[in-house]
């Protein structure tokens, strides 16, 4: 089966970056790799990513959302998924602010957390790196 190898990263430090992702193969069906984690409740679903994620997916077109936190623009992007073998795909996140930078820290006094998670402590050790 064909499949879609991700690595996101910082564009300007060229860092690996971790972040939210989420995936529509050619069908419009959501995707995640199979051991990710993924986000619980409601909204648009995602899983998160520790910089790179692989996943297979249908031939033809797919989109791919990646975000991280209010400092970087989210990156949209749409790619066309081989009849077989890996596409590899660059997911360069633009920070349009550094807030620490400029003597701002997060002041987040809570974490939102759903009883229906199967990964709580994963869930709650990645979230406020992501969000950050």
């Amino acid at each position: 089966m064909p499949s879609l190898r991700g690595h996101i990263y910082d564009a300007q430090t060229g860092d690996t970056l971790q972040a939210k992702v989420h995936v529509l193969e050619s069908t419009g069906k959501f995707q995640a790799p199979p051991e990710a984690l993924l986000k619980v409740g409601g909204g648009p679903p995602f899983f998160y990513s520790d910089g790179s994620f692989a996943l297979d997916l249908l031939c033809g077109p797919a989109e791919g959302v990646v975000e991280r936190g209010t400092e970087y623009r989210p990156l949209l992007q749409t790619v066309e998924i081989p009849r077989t073998g890996a596409l590899e795909v660059e997911f360069p996140l633009e920070r349009w602010i550094n807030l620490p930078a400029d003597g701002w820290h997060a002041g987040n006094t809570h974490i939102h957390y759903n009883e229906q998670e199967t990964r709580p402590d994963e869930r709650l050790q990645l979230d406020p790196q992501i969000e950050d």
